[in-house]
């Protein structure tokens, strides 16, 4: 006689519920949009990065450029009385009364410094110095205005080589170049210079500026 076998029922066969459904949803939703949050603001600190780095690098080139300068050029506040260079560089659309304060900057060994202009704002191909007291980084307020009484140099930086200038870096200079010679000690003529700048990305009108400082010394007597 035949034998049977009864089929085998599982346990259970329930399906998932409606809100079950829901619920998973909503943990694979948390931890999608989680993943893309730590991504963008990991964009966000290496885009910051770079931006800093070029910020700190032009800022090195400028000073640079300033230690290169012929001794006599270079343009100093003695006290209060302003000392001009002796330079003859070609320094387009400056004003006469600030061709004694200026310090031609160049892109390279021909070309003079033209970093473009936005909004009618001046852009200058050239670093003017400022009289007085340089002020402490520490003292600058952030928001991309200078101080009273201050020279202030404008410059964009085409960071990531784009046709717009909304994504460029916006860099904000103040120079000053100082007689701080001792002649009853030493006939060698000394110059401090120091850079106080801000920067910031230009693509944001709320984005953050930041504030960085530079110093060196200039002497008549050569150095290696």
């Amino acid at each position: 006689m035949p034998h049977f076998r009864a089929p085998f029922h599982p346990k259970s066969t329930r399906a998932l519920t409606l809100i079950e459904v829901m619920v998973a949803s909503l943990v694979l939703g948390l931890v999608v949009v989680g993943s893309l949050q730590v991504l963008l603001q990991s964009r966000k600190i290496t885009e910051g990065s770079i931006y800093q780095n070029a910020a700190i690098t032009v800022v090195q080139g400028y000073m640079e450029q300033i230690k290169e300068t012929e001794f006599s050029k270079l343009p100093y506040y003695q006290g209060s009385t302003l000392v001009p260079g002796s330079s003859t560089d070609p320094i387009a659309g400056l004003a006469t009364e600030n061709r004694g304060k200026a310090i031609t900057t160049w892109l390279n060994n021909t070309d003079v410094d033209t970093l473009g202009n936005e909004n009618g704002e001046t852009i200058t191909d050239y670093l003017l110095i400022s009289s007085g007291t340089p002020i402490a980084p520490t003292a600058v307020t952030p928001g991309g205005t200078a101080p009273n009484g201050v020279e202030d140099n404008l410059k964009l930086i085409d960071v990531n080589q784009t046709v717009s200038k909304a994504d460029d870096l916006r860099l904000r200079l103040w120079v000053w170049v100082q007689d701080i010679s001792a002649p009853t000690v030493d006939a060698t003529q000394v110059r401090s210079v120091k850079v106080v700048y801000q920067w910031k990305m230009n693509a944001n009108p709320n984005s953050r500026w930041f504030v960085g400082s530079s110093s060196t010394m200039r002497s008549s007597v050569p150095t290696l």
